[in-house]
């Protein structure tokens, strides 16, 4: 069974470029490389790397668990977006660390909200695929 192995950009390497980071992890024989955002641009960079999209950061996730509900909203629709565009170039992995923007808010409070935000989502995202 084999794994692909990759790398997420560290800071210093990226601000190199997209070219530069797939060019240097080609040659270094890793097969994915995870990337901050996705367009068809760095998908066809990677691809003529030898490189696979591994994940994507996910956009505005600490809003995702923000108390504002109109900001919670708005992440959601982006996040829909993002999952469309992911979906349309064959991109099935995104990467999130749900930190809600405020810190001092309580898990009971933040597992709250993802029980109420996450089920459409989820359906969403199944629905692209």
């Amino acid at each position: 069974m084999s794994f692909p192995i990759g790398m997420r950009i560290p800071p210093r390497i990226g601000k190199e470029g997209i070219n530069k980071v797939a060019e240097w992890a080609g040659r270094s024989g890793l097969d994915v490389l995870d990337v901050p955002k996705l367009t068809s641009e760095v998908k066809q960079i990677c691809e003529e790397n030898g490189l696979k999209i591994g994940t994507v950061d996910a956009v505005k996730m600490g809003e995702l668990l923000s108390r504002n509900e109109e900001r919670r909203s708005a992440a959601v629709e982006g996040m829909k977006k993002q999952v469309r565009e992911m979906a349309e170039l064959d991109v099935r992995t995104m990467f999130m660390c749900l930190v809600p923007e405020d810190m001092t808010q309580s898990r009971e409070e933040s597992f709250a909200i993802w029980k109420e935000t996450f089920p459409d989502l989820v359906d969403f995202a199944e629905q692209a695929g």
